[in-house]
């Protein structure tokens, strides 16, 4: 992979949008709306996900972020 500054949005797009996404997205958690660039939950299962939930989300994908882009400085 390239360096992570030299990356275009198209290429950063295409990145996040395989692998683990392609899994939820086969099992219909998730969808990526791509007229709108927006991933969406699935609706039955977002209105289960309480708001302790949503913060455990972004806390781990905050975290996830960090990581990653940790490992490719």
């Amino acid at each position: 992979m390239k360096d992570a500054s030299s990356l275009g949005e198209d290429e950063v797009r295409r990145i996040m949008l395989q692998n683990p996404f392609e899994k939820y997205e086969r099992r219909r958690y998730m969808k990526y709306d791509r007229d709108l660039a927006y991933f969406r939950f699935e609706y039955r299962l977002w209105r289960q996900i309480d708001t302790d939930d949503i913060e455990k989300i972004r806390l781990r994908c905050h975290k996830a972020i960090r990581g990653y882009y940790h490992d490719l400085v």
